[in-house]
């Protein structure tokens, strides 16, 4: 009897067992190669897609794979986890131009590194697509920077009243002496770089058309139809004892207006633009003293608030924090299926993979 009770036991634990191990297997992640050339497909997928959806800041470049961990599923269905570092280049996120074009930003410059956790899903007969990403942005810090090039300027905080000036400035020459129709003002400000009181302040900034018009005072209150977006790099070197400010300003535009004819010119008051696929166009405005001594600030511009990336007089370097889905409301699932990520041992012999982009100066 206590042997044939046994008997039955063990046979519905089998049971459960055969019945449970679909299930058990379907969780079992597997540590994939980093130079896999699938893998390194889907990481480049996932920086693209990161760089299409996000609205400001600077495009990402792949620098390396760290950790790749696959989970099967049933339907033919994969679900990759990817660890990857990225770099920032020079390019606007708004910047039409092949990523392949856009330069990376050398360390001299105050690099920014990305650790990017991003999850891909692939299934048989469906194009690959990503779930979810979440990427902890850092860039050197000032006394790294310094150590290595002492004259090298470090960054400042977008809301220093000094960054505030210079872009003020800056987009009210753009403004003041660029040929366009229409005024532009401040998207965001990207980025702000000095060496101190005294010294030319750098400042990188994102601009967008409005409908008020130059050659009035009135501005429209009907919304462009596809307003121009652009991308300012400009240097403010303050006035000396003997010399005036100077205002460079280099502004580029990401589409270019096609000119109405006379039967479509909206009227006075009215606004109306129509974007061409055109390759972005450069307007630069040439530094002129008596120009630069006309510029004042607007009181119009509206400088949002930004999180600090870097601060001069400290050693530890700020962090900012990307999360993002490729499913259009999907924040709080996305968020879920991140805080899952797998944190386990990497493959043993190719990952890390190698950099693309390797330090210099």
């Amino acid at each position: 009897m206590f042997f044939s009770a046994n008997m039955k036991l063990l046979g519905v634990l089998a049971v459960c067992t055969v019945l449970l191990m679909p299930c058990v297997m379907s969780q079992i992640h597997e540590a994939i190669p980093c130079d896999s050339q699938e893998v390194v497909a889907l990481a480049d997928l996932a920086v693209n897609h990161i760089n299409e959806v996000e609205k400001q800041g600077y495009k990402f470049s792949l620098d390396r794979i760290e950790n790749v961990q696959q989970l099967k599923k049933d339907g033919g269905e994969n679900v990759y986890y990817i660890e990857i570092d990225v770099r920032e280049t020079k390019c606007h996120i708004l910047d039409p131009r092949p990523l392949s074009d856009c330069k990376i930003r050398p360390f001299l410059d105050t690099k920014v590194e990305g650790d990017c956790k991003v999850i891909v899903v692939t299934k048989a007969g469906a194009p690959s697509s990503v779930d979810g990403y979440r990427c902890e942005l850092s860039p050197d810090s000032a006394e790294d920077v310094i150590e290595k090039c002492p004259n090298c300027p470090t960054l400042l905080l977008p809301n220093d009243t000094g960054v505030l000036y210079a872009v003020n400035v800056s987009l009210h020459k753009f403004n003041h002496v660029s040929n366009h129709m229409h005024k532009f003002q401040l998207r965001d400000i990207t980025r702000a770089s000095g060496k101190g009181v005294g010294s030319p302040v750098m400042v990188e900034f994102s601009i967008q058309e409005t409908p008020c018009r130059k050659a009035s005072p009135l501005c429209s209150l009907i919304a462009l139809i596809s307003p121009q977006n652009g991308f300012c790099a400009a240097t403010v070197t303050p006035a000396g004892a003997t010399a005036p400010e100077i205002v460079d300003v280099t502004c580029e535009l990401y589409s270019t207006k096609v000119a109405p004819d006379s039967s479509t010119a909206p009227l006075e008051g009215e606004s109306g633009t129509v974007a061409s696929p055109e390759a972005a166009t450069v307007a630069v405005v040439e530094n002129n003293p008596t120009a630069a001594s006309e510029v004042a600030i607007s009181p119009g511009i509206m400088i949002p608030p930004k999180r600090k990336r870097a601060v001069q007089e400290s050693s530890e370097s700020s962090e900012e924090l990307l999360i993002g889905t490729g499913q259009a409301g999907a924040g709080s699932e996305v968020l879920l299926k991140l805080s899952r990520f797998p944190d386990l041992p990497a493959h043993l012999t190719s990952c890390p993979g190698v950099r693309r982009h390797p330090e210099h100066l």
